[in-house]
């Protein structure tokens, strides 16, 4: 094979094109060199792959884990896509054979999966406390528009991206060997089983013909929407065992100490039966038996009132107390000649949500329920178009009536204030 045949079969190997490498400013001999080294480094870098996910997986909270090396293709793919385009990397420029391993980042990947939102936080601490992150580099969370993002909160080092594709992951960039003096680095990546499956079907089926078919993207935005429904499902069920086992164990305590109760109530009454055979003087013995009945009554009173509390608590999705999503901030209203209720209600939405709903009052009712119409007619939001907003209406009762809000292209009411007109009425 000709020098000319091996390099175009090299060009067509790592799935490139002569055009790409004469833009990206690399000669075919430096992508070729860069090519061989990694493959003569490739053991080295499974090893450490695979301690790196022996050392994660001893965390509690993990589920499992994946790990691998790129490949040679996807790495020289990687490095000339980098210098290529409208805002090729600088980090990249001059890489060869001896730099590559520091520059590229992710030459080693290794995956946690954990089954709850909540767990990230465990597993977050895990790995800070056994790797020191990149210098350069914040450890980074990806997410979804509109997703709740409480549970990061308490952690405000962490950078929150919004990805374009819906993509839902943690990273971290963590030291690992180091070859011939050159630091490697393992990209870390951490979510839960419903965001893994999500993104590896996406990867699989979008990557690389399809990436903008609109058609595609719609379907899996709507799939991306249904993960992250799965997420919320399985936090509510975590959080439903929790409060199972704090019931059944108030369940428990209250059994012992009514037998504790009973056990001591029979001896007092022997002792006391006891006394009154010696006809001595029991005052102080009833007393001191009153007193303890009483204070066992109370205790007992005291943690059946806490079942009952436990038992009619409001499940919460996640473990952060929520401030209210929709605040009522005022509400104005007349009736016309006619008879016709017209007003204008302003709602504040204090935190993202799929939709936001509130409720609008008739004073004095109606003699029947009425018909209403109602239209948005201001927004503060920096991101919502109001031609793009929908308002959907609910009437069962002659005093009131329900308002839902949803936006078409957010796929979720933004946090901030809201105006609307309304108008009620007995259609003829």
């Amino acid at each position: 094979m000709s020098l000319e045949d091996n390099t175009l079969q090299f060009i067509k190997d790592m799935g490139i094109t002569e055009i790409e490498v004469e833009e990206s400013g690399l000669s075919i001999e430096i992508l070729q060199e860069i090519a061989e080294d990694y493959k003569k480094n490739a053991l080295i870098l499974l090893d450490e792959a695979e301690y790196i996910a022996k050392k994660i997986q001893r965390c509690e909270s993990v589920h499992s884990v994946r790990w691998r090396i790129k490949s040679v293709s996807h790495l020289i793919k990687k490095i000339v896509r980098k210098l290529i385009g409208k805002e090729p990397s600088e980090k990249y420029r001059g890489i060869n054979a001896n730099n590559y391993k520091t520059i590229v980042t992710d030459l080693i990947g290794v995956r946690a999966i954990y089954l709850f939102k909540s767990d990230w936080e465990i597993v977050h601490k895990h790995i800070l406390s056994r790797w020191i992150t990149k210098e350069d580099e914040q450890v980074t969370i990806y997410h979804r528009k509109g997703d709740i993002m409480d549970i990061y909160k308490e952690y405000p080092e962490c950078e929150q991206k919004i990805h374009f594709y819906n993509y839902r992951s943690i990273h971290y960039l963590v030291p690992a060997t180091k070859i011939n003096s050159e630091q490697i680095f393992c990209e870390i990546q951490t979510r839960t089983i419903f965001e893994e499956g999500w993104s590896e079907i996406d990867h699989k089926v979008r990557y690389p013909d399809f990436s903008e078919d609109e058609n595609l993207m719609s379907y899996l935005t709507i799939f991306n929407r249904l993960a992250g429904s799965a997420d919320e499902m399985g936090s509510y069920v975590n959080e439903l065992v929790a409060l199972i086992k704090k019931n059944n164990q108030l369940e428990e305590d209250r059994t012992v100490k009514e037998k504790q109760f009973l056990a001591e109530k029979e001896k007092l009454q022997l002792d006391i039966d006891n006394l009154s055979k010696t006809e001595k003087s029991i005052d102080k013995v009833r007393q001191a038996y009153e007193q303890l009945i009483n204070v066992q009554k109370e205790e007992l009173e005291s943690l059946r009132s806490e079942l009952k509390s436990q038992t009619n608590e409001n499940i919460r999705l996640n473990r952060h107390e929520k401030t209210p999503m929709v605040i009522l901030l005022d509400q104005s209203s007349e009736i016309t000649n006619n008879g016709v209720h017209e007003g204008e209600i302003e709602i504040e939405v204090t935190r993202t949500n799929r939709f936001a709903t509130f409720t609008g009052h008739f004073d004095p009712k109606f003699d029947c329920i009425p018909t209403v119409e109602v239209e948005l007619i201001e927004t503060k939001g920096i991101e919502t178009d109001k031609s793009r907003l929908s308002v959907t209406t609910g009437v069962g009762q002659p005093h009131n009536f329900n308002v839902h809000l949803f936006n078409k292209d957010l796929g979720y009411i933004e946090v901030g204030k809201y105006k609307f007109k309304f108008k009620g009425y007995v259609a003829n």
